[in-house]
């Protein structure tokens, strides 16, 4: 048990510690222009979170009111062909011992995007990401939140590096 605990402790240590974030001058050309998008958040896979206040409809309200104090402008409602800002939270229980979770977070600009091959196909693809893993308790709502904000700051900082006022 103890043996499992430093283990965990170990990997949240390399989880958590990072190289400081850079926009990078490929980023700024890829967001340069994106003028509107839609957010998009996947429904949580733990009901564990959304027992606790978690839930889906509320990261995105979140998610849409930060992007909009920063004033980038967020379609609502959904329109077919537009970028959209999408968030997907997942986890997976460390041990049946604990009551940890591994949680991984994506959060990714899907624009619609043309093949080079076939100019007549069009499909959605990531024009920007980022992902995060973090570890969390039942009752962990604070620590989720936090790496959500995290990730739309990153966005954010990115974003506005692209398209200054």
């Amino acid at each position: 048990m103890k043996t499992t605990i430093l283990l965990l402790a170990g990997l949240l240590l390399v989880l958590m510690v990072g190289e400081a974030h850079s926009v990078s001058p490929s980023v700024i050309s890829d967001l340069k222009g994106l003028r509107e998008f839609y957010v998009v958040v996947e429904n949580l896979d733990n009901p564990q979170w959304e027992s606790e206040g978690v839930t889906r409809a509320k990261l995105q309200t979140h998610i849409e009111a930060r992007l909009r104090q920063a004033g980038i402008k967020v379609l609502t409602p959904v329109t077919r062909d537009s970028a959209y800002l999408y968030l997907m939270v997942t986890s997976l229980r460390v041990s049946p011992d604990l009551s940890l979770y591994a949680v991984s977070f994506t959060f990714e600009l899907q624009e619609k995007v043309i093949l080079a091959r076939n100019e007549h196909h069009s499909l959605f693809a990531p024009t920007w990401e980022k992902r995060m893993i973090s570890i969390a308790s039942p009752g962990g709502r604070r620590s989720i939140q936090d790496r959500v904000d995290d990730l739309v700051d990153i966005f954010i900082n990115d974003y506005l590096a692209a398209n200054p006022k």
